[in-house]
C-alpha cells in the first residue's frame, strides 16, 4: 500500500471524530449533511500546473455564519498526479436577503500528496486558506467559484468552480 493512502483513512476519520466532538454553541444551527458538489479547476504553480477536479460537502453551521466543508481533489498534468483530503470551516458574510452572490472566506488542514511519474512522491500537511462566492439559482442547486492557497513547502494557488446541490 502506497505511503498516501495509509494517510487517506487516518485524514478521514479524524474529520468525522472532530466534526462530532466540535462544540455546539446554544445560537448553532443543526450539523449535517446540507449540500454536496463537484468541483473542478486548475491548480497553477510554477513547476505544478494541473486539471482538476473533486467533490466536497457541506456539513452544516456550528455558529452563526460558519460552515464546515471537507473537500477533495485530483489532480493530474505535469507528469504528476496529486491528491489533496481537506476540511475547512467558511464565514459566510450576512448578506441582504434575495442577494445573488454569497461571498465567504475560511480556511483548514489538509493531506496533500503528490505522485511524480519518475517514481517520486511526497506527502504534506498543508494549511489551506480560500475565499470565493456562492451563486445560488434555485433553492435546491447553486454554483459556486473560489481561489485557495495549499501551503506546505510551497504554495500552490487554485482557481476551482463548481455545483452544489441543497437538501
Amino acid at each position: 500500500m502506497s505511503h498516501a493512502l495509509r494517510w487517506f483513512p487516518v485524514s478521514a476519520a479524524l474529520l468525522l471524530v472532530a466534526t462530532a466532538l466540535a462544540p455546539r454553541p446554544a445560537a448553532a444551527q443543526e450539523l449535517g449533511l446540507r449540500a454536496y458538489g463537484i468541483r473542478a479547476g486548475l491548480a497553477l504553480e510554477d513547476d505544478l500546473t494541473q486539471i482538476l477536479v473533486g467533490g466536497h460537502a457541506d456539513l452544516g453551521r456550528p455558529a452563526p455564519n460558519l460552515r464546515l466543508q471537507p473537500l477533495f481533489t485530483v489532480g493530474a498534468g505535469e507528469d504528476a498526479l496529486t491528491l489533496l483530503l481537506g476540511g475547512e470551516v467558511h464565514y459566510l458574510f450576512p448578506i441582504e436577503a434575495g442577494s445573488t452572490v454569497e461571498p465567504y472566506v475560511g480556511g483548514g488542514l489538509g493531506v496533500h500528496h503528490i505522485d511524480f511519474d519518475e517514481g517520486s512522491d511526497t506527502t504534506d500537511l498543508a494549511l489551506l486558506v480560500a475565499g470565493g462566492v456562492d451563486v445560488p439559482v434555485e433553492r435546491w442547486w447553486g454554483w459556486f467559484a473560489e481561489g485557495r492557497f495549499v501551503i506546505e513547502d510551497e504554495t500552490i494557488f487554485r482557481l476551482e468552480a463548481g455545483v452544489n446541490w441543497q437538501y
